[in-house]
């Protein structure tokens, strides 16, 4: 995955280096649209991208207040988990799979945080939307994602890319 799902309609041009180098899959286009990231309208399952032939296979969305949200990442951590479960539930039943990642960082409760990151980043990552995260204090800390990943909706979920669902 690119960083911050930086393949937009201006990077589709990656995807093609990517496909000469042997990759045969991506995860970097978001149909969550955001001041970063994302591509409007882009499909929200699994398709194989014109041009490249790369199968993209997005992060999973769901809608909440007129807005499509990822289920990883910020998200996971930031809202209430039974939301983040029925956006899984939704793209299960909707694409019979569901596309949701992690930072590494968010499983180390003594992952060193910088203060010099841009302030809308820095608000996405801090404990409580108030405050920068200091060293040791990731979101909501570690122990909430590795509790997350472990709970019966996501623990017996897990597959590879490559083995489908």
């Amino acid at each position: 995955r690119a960083p911050f799902f930086s393949v937009t309609t201006k990077s589709l041009w990656s995807l093609d280096i990517l496909k000469e180098e042997g990759y045969e899959v991506d995860c970097s286009i978001s149909p969550a649209v955001t001041w970063r990231y994302g591509i409007k309208g882009s499909p929200e399952g699994p398709y194989r991208v014109r041009g490249s032939g790369m199968i993209e296979f997005p992060i999973s969305t769901f809608m909440l207040l007129s807005r499509r949200v990822g289920i990883g990442g910020a998200y996971f951590r930031i809202f209430p988990f039974p939301l983040i479960e029925h956006g899984i539930r939704q793209s299960m039943k909707k694409f019979g799979t569901a596309m949701f990642y992690a930072h590494p960082w968010e499983f180390d409760p003594g992952h060193p945080v910088t203060d010099d990151i841009e302030w809308k980043a820095r608000l996405r990552s801090s404990a409580n939307g108030l405050r920068p995260p200091r060293y040791g204090a990731s979101c909501l800390n570690s122990s909430t994602t590795r509790g997350r990943i472990w709970s019966p909706t996501l623990s017996n979920a897990f597959r590879s890319i490559l083995h489908g669902s």
